[in-house]
């Protein structure tokens, strides 16, 4: 469920590999976060990699230090009085992704699968703090795109790196998350993501193939 610039730095497909548009969930409700003739950005870290206080304060710092409104997630168990958030930062348990993303001006986030779909599905450039699992993959292959930086380094495999939350700095973020603003090409790259993912047949075409299969 990927278009073909967010396959991983080296792979190759098979031929009968099968691209389908990835599958957005609808908005539930209407996210928090107005435009208020500055950018606008949202945080997370997802559902499972997000108790990280440290990090999300140093989140929440670096948007102190810049002109933009962001709105961060903490996730569902998380505290949004756990963090000491400047006035233009909103703290959210929960917010619906469907909904506040495609007004966004950048993402900032872990590498989820999920919510990078939804970034490139509406052309939004991302910031990248890769934590663990498949995040480290999926970052290099955002950031190889041209539409995301990644702030990890280069792991023991000389490949893919994920980041140490205690030793990311919110000054790191401000000027990642300034330079995907202030660049065009960051923006274009995403919006050439969002087209390619806009030309991919839709789920229910996986379907199909797969009743054609079967029926062979």
């Amino acid at each position: 469920g990927v278009p073909p610039s967010l396959d991983p730095p080296g792979m190759s497909r098979p031929s009968s590999h099968l691209r389908i548009r990835p599958l957005i969930p609808e908005p539930r409700s209407p996210a928090r976060g107005e435009r208020r003739g500055r950018p606008l950005i949202h945080a997370t870290l997802g559902t499972v990699f997000n108790r990280q206080p440290a990090l999300l304060q140093a989140i929440a710092d670096a948007a102190g230090e810049l002109d933009v409104d962001l709105v961060l997630g903490v996730g569902a168990g998380g505290s949004p009085q756990a963090i000491d958030a400047p006035p233009n930062v909103s703290v959210e348990r929960f917010v619906s992704h469907a909904d506040l993303i495609p007004r966004c001006d950048a993402v900032i986030c872990h590498g989820g699968f999920g919510t990078l779909m939804a970034a490139a599905s509406s052309g939004v450039p991302v910031c990248l703090i890769p934590l663990s699992a498949d995040q480290p993959l999926n970052s290099v292959a955002y950031a190889a795109s041209g539409a995301g930086i990644n702030l990890a380094g280069i792991g023991d495999d000389g490949q893919w790196g994920a980041v140490d939350p205690d030793e990311l700095g919110s000054d790191q973020i401000a000027r990642a998350v300034s330079d995907l603003l202030e660049q065009e090409r960051y923006r274009a790259a995403a919006r050439r993501l969002a087209a390619e993912i806009e030309a991919l047949p839709p789920p229910a075409h996986a379907v199909q193939a797969l009743e054609a299969l079967v029926s062979r």
